[in-house]
């Protein structure tokens, strides 16, 4: 529904339960962050740089940046945990606002390799 000439945003609640630390929602993407030396977030999966997938890069705890695994692009903790998506942290699960582009989108939480962040 639009209001004055505005469209709105439609948001899928997902949960992410223990042991999955991914979201796939139409085009959107998102993934658990959670470095041993930071707040755990859930970010964008899409490298704003060229649109690689964040959730199969690496966490470099020396400068505290994330690397995109497509062109090595670095991005600072702090820069990604700013751009958070909606979440709530209940124990081991996280309730997630994430858009979906589509009343039809239907959102899949995945497991990546789990690696070890630090």
């Amino acid at each position: 529904m639009s209001r004055g000439g505005e469209t709105s945003t439609r948001y899928r609640f997902v949960e992410l339960t223990a042991g999955l630390d991914e979201i796939w929602c139409g085009d959107a993407r998102a993934f658990l962050l959670a470095p041993s030396d930071a707040i755990p977030a859930i970010i964008e999966g899409r490298c704003p740089h060229r649109g690689g997938p964040l959730a199969l890069g690496h966490y470099d705890c020396r400068d505290r940046q994330w690397r995109c695994p497509w062109h090595g692009q670095k991005h600072a903790l702090p820069a990604l945990q700013a751009c958070a998506l909606p979440a709530i942290r209940r124990g081991p699960h996280w309730l997630v606002a994430i858009e979906a582009a589509a009343p039809k989108d239907e959102a899949i939480c995945l497991t990546r390799c789990t690696r070890a962040l630090g």
